[in-house]
């Protein structure tokens, strides 16, 4: 929802310091987010919403937020400017262009990024670690990790879980799988 009007706004918009923004989306893409996992650990803990579900969802988007928008931004451009402008002389604002002309054309970019950033957030291990420690906010693969004790691994279990933790991923590629081969092999047929 944050990626499309912003990737938008770069690809159909002459702004100042756009070429900037470009190559900021390209270098936060590339930053490790074990670089980031302790200063948003002090961030957080200043803010008081360390240990919340808050945290991770704001430290996520954060950092899927320049791959969506970078692969969105292809999806745009492919769109002729033309349909925008067809749509802007029957009287659609900006706004309802989006909305209505726009998005249904990239529903294949957003499938691709959302499957993308899903299966990135629903896999990460790191950032969940640092900044959660109750049960109440932490992920499944955090989770996972609560099967190895110093006694040893309890393998059955951890092995199950896994299998669980699989399930949604299966669930919603497979709702998406349409869209997902449509996003993916469009930039491959292109003349």
């Amino acid at each position: 929802l944050l990626a499309i009007p912003c990737a938008y706004a770069l690809s159909r918009f002459r702004m100042p310091g756009a070429m900037l923004i470009f190559g900021m989306l390209l270098i936060m893409r590339m930053i490790p987010v074990i670089a980031l996992a302790i200063p948003l650990f002090a961030v957080f803990a200043a803010m008081g919403i360390l240990d919340t579900i808050w945290a991770l969802i704001l430290s996520h988007t954060a950092a899927k937020l320049p791959v969506a928008i970078w692969l969105l931004l292809g999806f745009i451009q492919d769109v002729p400017k033309e349909i925008e402008e067809a749509a802007q002389s029957d009287g659609a604002g900006t706004v309802r262009t989006l909305v209505q002309i726009v998005t249904p054309l990239i529903a294949p970019g957003i499938g691709a990024s959302a499957v993308i950033t899903f299966l990135f957030t629903w896999n990460d291990l790191l950032l969940a670690l640092t900044l959660t420690s109750s049960k109440a906010a932490q992920t499944l693969p955090v989770g996972l990790t609560n099967f190895v004790s110093q006694f040893g691994i309890d393998w059955g279990a951890m092995s199950a879980a896994g299998v669980l933790m699989v399930i949604p991923t299966l669930v919603v590629v497979w709702f998406a799988q349409g869209l997902l081969v449509k996003g993916l092999t469009t930039g491959a047929v292109r003349g």
